[in-house]
């Protein structure tokens, strides 16, 4: 018989049933933790970097550099999350190290298509100049289509763009490659835990020579060896006793 109700019915197995979404960080396996000595002496270094690069973006945004400048706000974003406490920074300390190669590739790609005259200024030899002309496609709404003019490209925002992309590019090198070290470090602190927790890897294997597939063999506590094994009988071996009854 099916029930009805207008309402969630105190009885039915729906009211007692409840959904449970796991939330977990993205952080790999032994990235947990109090940091490492190591990623300890790093941290000051990567702070310091996280904080340059936010200089950087404010100063890509005022030469109108924006699309560099969004790409790069990506970067101090991330280190203020994972640098904000240093007992969480191994569950972001990854994260960071992608975003920053990616900006670091980003940044590289700007420069070529503005040193290539395809981007902010007319080529090359231009690159700190705050005077420079080239030709560019507008939209010309009389006759509706587009048209090639002659305009003033350079000014100083040109060459603080330019500079400040130069030492963002710098910047994004170096917190990459720390944000990397730190985590080996985190890897290798942790591959240490583990050896301490199950002993010398020699030992372990004398251990497990010894015991062997059908568990430990040599001299019984009086001195005498096992005898009543037959040799060569390991693995399962079947009960053949009197079976009991329980009543």
């Amino acid at each position: 018989k099916i029930q009805k109700c207008s309402r969630r019915c105190p009885n039915s197995p729906g009211s007692y049933i409840a959904m449970v979404i796991p939330v977990g960080g993205f952080a790999p396996t032994g990235t947990l933790g109090p940091p490492p000595e190591e990623v300890l002496r790093l941290l000051p270094a990567l702070k310091a970097t996280v904080v340059a690069l936010t200089v950087m973006v404010i100063g890509e945004f005022i030469a109108t550099y924006y699309q560099e400048a969004i790409s790069e706000l990506l970067t101090p974003l991330l280190g203020l999350i994972a640098l904000r406490d240093a007992s969480q920074t191994g569950q972001c300390i990854l994260c960071l190290a992608l975003v920053a190669g990616f900006n670091c590739i980003s940044d590289i790609t700007s420069l070529v298509l503005i040193l290539s005259g395809e981007r902010y200024i007319a080529g090359a030899k231009y690159f700190f100049s705050t005077e420079c002309s080239g030709k560019v496609r507008v939209y010309d709404p009389t006759t509706q289509s587009m048209k090639v003019e002659v305009r003033e490209l350079c000014s100083w925002q040109t060459v603080l763009g330019n500079s400040v992309l130069i030492c963002a590019l710098i910047l994004e090198f170096l917190c990459c490659k720390w944000s990397i070290k730190a985590f080996r470090a985190y890897q290798a602190d942790n591959l240490n835990t583990m050896d301490a927790m199950l002993g010398d890897p020699g030992e372990r294997m004398d251990r497990m020579d010894r015991m062997g597939p059908a568990g430990p063999t040599g001299p019984t506590p009086g001195g005498e060896e096992d005898r009543s094994r037959p040799p060569g009988s390991q693995g399962f071996v079947p009960f053949s006793g009197q079976g009991q009854r329980l009543s």
